[in-house]
């Protein structure tokens, strides 16, 4: 199973998106679209991986990916577009193992958000997300996998008054499926456990739809009381391998700008399970936050959280967790940026006494040499513990990742 620090890694693409995006704001670079501009890049960027079947007995390789993406925004009151989306070639070398080169894929992803009328009393925002990858965040999966993961959400905000008040409304539908990585047989039981089968990974996908409401009243120009409210279903594809888990969640505190370099987020609520998994389940909620602001929206940002989530499989399908994370993009001089982050999670499963705690760490170094060429190097460590002895059950794994990266973007 790839592990859970696909999170983190996925915060990294998306800064990086970001940094390339910031580099191009004040040129002429890109085709001019309406009010926007429209970039081209394209990533060549090579990896080292020291455990690409993520387990116990470490197999080590080279990647090469070769990545061609998009980045389109308009912005506008009425009619604002942001859109970006890349496709990847993941070539394995076979350094170690020439049984490696099998696991060469077609990655994607894409971001879209749509706004309408921003400034208005009463708006719109749509959006959608959609990643293939082989970066699973499911921790019970017990079988290296592929997944194809779309996230569908709706919003509409309500500004009575000026917008002192605002009410947002709102929804989101997400898909997931899973496709076979390797053959995960070699590492548990497919006849114990089904998911290590991987003519059943399809079997483990879902529909998850999600409602929400959500009340802020800003006391300050950008600082806010807020109250939100959730309602969540999942619907698994089969009933016989993973467990519908439905619940709520209600959050109360408030958010926004302490000093004009100083922003936090203090909430905290209740969330319950209503009996979804066959057994009573409710817990705290609690979300504390602190970021520092730098010009341009670089900063640094420490925080905790504690929630639950639901997830694939039938004993593993529900758990809480506590998550303590770390991120930020700092400018060291022209041209040469550091960014990075972390995270370290404790999770404990409902309907099992079996905890596992996560941990990963980034960092990345940016330099623009010019304006259409941007040199990153980084690294990433993945450690993952569990409780549960090698066996025929999930979670069986504790495994750590190191993971070398070396990139070069060329970007109109």
């Amino acid at each position: 199973m790839p592990p859970s620090g696909a999170r983190a890694k996925l915060a990294v693409a998306a800064a990086a998106l970001s940094l390339a995006g910031q580099a191009l704001a004040a040129g002429d670079n890109g085709f001019k679209v309406g009010d926007g501009r429209l970039h081209l890049y394209f990533d060549l960027q090579g990896e080292y991986n020291s455990n690409v079947l993520y387990t116990t007995s470490r197999v080590p390789d080279l990647i090469l990916h070769f990545r061609p993406g998009l980045m389109l925004n308009v912005p506008g009151r009425d009619v604002a577009l942001d859109l970006s989306g890349n496709v990847a070639w993941n070539q394995y070398l076979g350094v170690s193992s020439s049984a490696t080169k099998d696991l060469s894929f077609l990655s994607a992803a894409a971001d879209l958000t749509l706004g309408f009328n921003r400034g208005g009393t009463v708006g719109l925002e749509l959006s959608d997300s959609f990643q293939r990858s082989n970066q699973i965040t499911s921790l019970s999966l017990a079988s290296a996998a592929i997944t194809n993961n779309n996230v569908l959400r709706l919003a509409i905000p309500i500004r009575p008054g000026g917008g002192a008040l605002e009410l947002k409304i709102g929804g989101q539908w997400q898909v997931q499926s899973f496709e076979p990585f390797l053959d995960a047989g070699a590492t548990c039981d497919p006849v114990a456990n089904p998911s290590c089968n991987p003519a059943n990974l399809n079997l483990y996908g879902y529909n998850q739809l999600t409602g929400a409401a959500e009340v802020r009243w800003f006391f300050l120009p950008r600082t806010a009381v807020l109250v939100q409210g959730s309602y969540f279903a999942r619907i698994p594809n089969d009933e016989t391998v993973s467990l519908p888990i439905s619940g709520y969640k209600v959050w109360a505190g408030a958010a926004g700008l302490v000093t004009p370099h100083i922003a936090g987020t203090l909430k905290g609520g209740y969330g319950n399970s209503l009996g979804s998994a066959g057994v009573p389940f409710g817990t705290w909620l609690a979300n504390a936050e602190a970021e520092y602001l730098i010009t341009g929206g670089i900063g640094v940002k420490l925080g905790y959280l504690h929630d639950y989530q639901a997830d694939v499989g039938t004993v593993y399908s529900l758990y809480a967790f506590h998550r303590i994370y770390l991120e930020g993009k700092v400018p060291l001089v022209s041209h040469f940026t550091v960014r990075g982050g972390g995270q370290l999670e404790w999770d404990q499963y409902v309907l099992i006494d079996q905890p596992t705690q996560v941990a990963n760490a980034n960092l990345w170094f940016d330099w623009e040499v010019i304006r259409y060429v941007i040199l990153s190097a980084g690294y990433q460590f993945t450690w993952r513990t569990s409780t549960v002895p090698a066996g025929p059950v999930p979670p069986v794994y504790s495994y750590n990742v190191n993971q070398v990266f070396l990139q070069a973007r060329f970007i109109y």
